[in-house]
Protein backbone atom coordinates (compact mmCIF):
# COMPACT_ATOMS: atom_id res chain seq x y z
CA UNK A 1 0.00 0.00 0.00
CA UNK A 2 1.45 3.48 -1.23
CA UNK A 3 2.59 5.21 1.96
CA UNK A 4 0.57 8.86 1.25
CA UNK A 5 -2.89 7.02 0.76
CA UNK A 6 -2.55 5.28 4.89
CA UNK A 7 -5.26 5.59 6.89
CA UNK A 8 -5.79 7.26 9.67
CA UNK A 9 -7.09 4.59 11.62
CA UNK A 10 -4.21 2.73 10.86
CA UNK A 11 -2.10 5.43 12.06
CA UNK A 12 -4.09 6.18 15.17
CA UNK A 13 -3.96 1.61 15.65
CA UNK A 14 -0.08 2.38 15.65
CA UNK A 15 -0.21 5.06 17.97
CA UNK A 16 -1.91 3.29 20.22
CA UNK A 17 0.25 0.36 19.90
CA UNK A 18 3.37 2.00 20.67
CA UNK A 19 1.65 3.94 23.76
CA UNK A 20 1.09 0.66 25.51
CA UNK A 21 4.39 -0.93 24.66
CA UNK A 22 5.81 2.15 26.24
CA UNK A 23 3.52 1.60 29.41
CA UNK A 24 4.23 -2.30 29.52
CA UNK A 25 8.08 -2.23 29.16
CA UNK A 26 7.96 0.63 32.19
CA UNK A 27 5.73 -1.16 34.15
CA UNK A 28 7.96 -4.54 33.68
CA UNK A 29 11.02 -2.37 34.45
CA UNK A 30 9.52 -0.28 37.78
CA UNK A 31 8.51 -3.58 39.21
CA UNK A 32 11.51 -5.47 40.01
CA UNK A 33 9.32 -8.25 41.78
CA UNK A 34 8.06 -10.90 39.18
CA UNK A 35 5.03 -10.88 42.05
CA UNK A 36 4.04 -7.54 41.37
CA UNK A 37 4.61 -7.46 37.34
CA UNK A 38 2.82 -10.47 37.77
CA UNK A 39 -0.24 -8.72 39.40
CA UNK A 40 0.23 -6.00 36.71
CA UNK A 41 -0.04 -8.37 34.08
CA UNK A 42 -3.28 -9.89 35.65
CA UNK A 43 -4.80 -6.13 35.92
CA UNK A 44 -4.58 -5.03 32.97
CA UNK A 45 -6.06 -8.36 31.24
CA UNK A 46 -9.27 -8.28 33.52
CA UNK A 47 -9.68 -4.60 33.74
CA UNK A 48 -12.04 -4.23 30.48
CA UNK A 49 -13.89 -6.95 31.94
CA UNK A 50 -14.28 -4.70 34.83
CA UNK A 51 -14.91 -1.57 32.40
CA UNK A 52 -17.87 -3.75 30.79
CA UNK A 53 -19.41 -5.04 34.06
CA UNK A 54 -19.02 -1.19 36.16
CA UNK A 55 -18.72 0.56 33.68
CA UNK A 56 -15.35 3.22 33.27
CA UNK A 57 -15.90 5.41 36.00
CA UNK A 58 -16.62 2.83 39.19
CA UNK A 59 -13.76 0.65 36.95
CA UNK A 60 -11.15 3.78 37.70
CA UNK A 61 -12.69 4.71 40.90
CA UNK A 62 -12.00 1.15 42.23
CA UNK A 63 -8.19 1.00 40.83
CA UNK A 64 -7.80 4.53 42.49
CA UNK A 65 -9.22 3.22 45.90
CA UNK A 66 -6.56 0.63 46.00
CA UNK A 67 -3.44 3.00 44.23
CA UNK A 68 -1.09 3.99 46.53
CA UNK A 69 0.69 6.50 44.12
CA UNK A 70 2.41 4.87 41.27
CA UNK A 71 3.84 2.30 43.91
CA UNK A 72 1.49 -0.45 42.89
CA UNK A 73 -0.02 -1.92 40.28
CA UNK A 74 -3.48 -0.33 40.20
CA UNK A 75 -1.78 3.35 40.85
CA UNK A 76 0.20 2.55 37.78
CA UNK A 77 -2.78 1.39 35.56
CA UNK A 78 -4.80 4.30 37.08
CA UNK A 79 -1.74 6.68 36.03
CA UNK A 80 -1.13 5.43 32.36
CA UNK A 81 -4.69 5.56 31.59
CA UNK A 82 -5.16 8.97 33.04
CA UNK A 83 -2.41 10.05 31.13
CA UNK A 84 -3.54 8.25 27.73
CA UNK A 85 -7.01 9.49 28.32
CA UNK A 86 -5.85 13.49 29.49
CA UNK A 87 -1.90 14.19 29.19
CA UNK A 88 -1.69 12.87 25.97
CA UNK A 89 -1.62 15.67 24.11
CA UNK A 90 2.26 15.64 21.95
CA UNK A 91 2.06 17.15 18.77
CA UNK A 92 3.57 13.71 17.26
CA UNK A 93 -0.34 12.39 18.43
CA UNK A 94 -2.10 14.33 15.59
CA UNK A 95 -4.36 11.50 14.81
CA UNK A 96 -5.06 11.49 18.69
CA UNK A 97 -7.50 13.50 20.74
CA UNK A 98 -7.55 12.38 24.43
CA UNK A 99 -11.22 12.57 25.46
CA UNK A 100 -10.69 14.42 28.21
CA UNK A 101 -7.96 17.00 27.18
CA UNK A 102 -6.81 19.34 30.21
CA UNK A 103 -7.63 23.25 29.61
CA UNK A 104 -5.23 24.39 32.64
CA UNK A 105 -1.55 23.31 32.24
CA UNK A 106 -1.88 23.54 36.21
CA UNK A 107 -5.41 21.35 36.94
CA UNK A 108 -3.06 17.95 38.42
CA UNK A 109 -4.92 16.22 40.88
CA UNK A 110 -4.50 12.98 41.28
CA UNK A 111 -8.20 12.38 40.54
CA UNK A 112 -8.42 14.35 37.99
CA UNK A 113 -9.43 11.75 35.58
CA UNK A 114 -12.31 10.77 37.96
CA UNK A 115 -13.26 14.82 37.70
CA UNK A 116 -13.52 14.79 34.46
CA UNK A 117 -15.88 11.54 33.83
CA UNK A 118 -18.25 13.15 36.19
CA UNK A 119 -17.88 16.72 34.62
CA UNK A 120 -18.51 15.57 31.07
CA UNK A 121 -21.23 14.64 29.11
CA UNK A 122 -22.13 10.85 27.95
CA UNK A 123 -20.27 11.52 24.60
CA UNK A 124 -16.76 11.75 26.35
CA UNK A 125 -17.77 9.18 28.58
CA UNK A 126 -18.02 6.81 25.29
CA UNK A 127 -15.07 8.16 23.46
CA UNK A 128 -13.22 7.56 26.69
CA UNK A 129 -14.77 4.12 27.28
CA UNK A 130 -13.55 3.09 23.91
CA UNK A 131 -10.10 4.95 24.29
CA UNK A 132 -9.38 2.91 27.38
CA UNK A 133 -10.73 -0.40 25.81
CA UNK A 134 -8.50 -0.21 23.22
CA UNK A 135 -5.14 0.76 24.56
CA UNK A 136 -5.66 -1.61 27.37
CA UNK A 137 -6.24 -4.69 23.97
CA UNK A 138 -2.57 -3.65 23.34
CA UNK A 139 -1.56 -3.53 26.75
CA UNK A 140 -2.98 -6.86 27.46
CA UNK A 141 -0.60 -8.42 24.49
CA UNK A 142 2.27 -6.79 25.54
CA UNK A 143 2.39 -7.36 28.99
CA UNK A 144 1.70 -11.28 28.67
CA UNK A 145 4.58 -11.48 25.89
CA UNK A 146 6.99 -9.71 28.37
CA UNK A 147 5.79 -11.88 31.57
CA UNK A 148 8.21 -14.19 32.97
CA UNK A 149 5.42 -16.60 34.09
CA UNK A 150 5.24 -19.65 32.42
CA UNK A 151 2.55 -19.62 29.56
CA UNK A 152 -1.04 -21.43 30.11
CA UNK A 153 -3.06 -22.64 27.23
CA UNK A 154 -6.39 -21.07 27.32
Amino acid sequence: MNDMHQSIHKTLDQIRAGKAWAFVKAAKNQFKKHDDYDKYVSLVKKFPAIINNNGLGQALAFIFSKAKKTSNPEGLLFAQLQEWLIDNQDGALKPYVPPYPRKNSHESPDDYLLQCIMKHNSSFYLHATHESMSILDKMRNFASGLSDSPKKEE
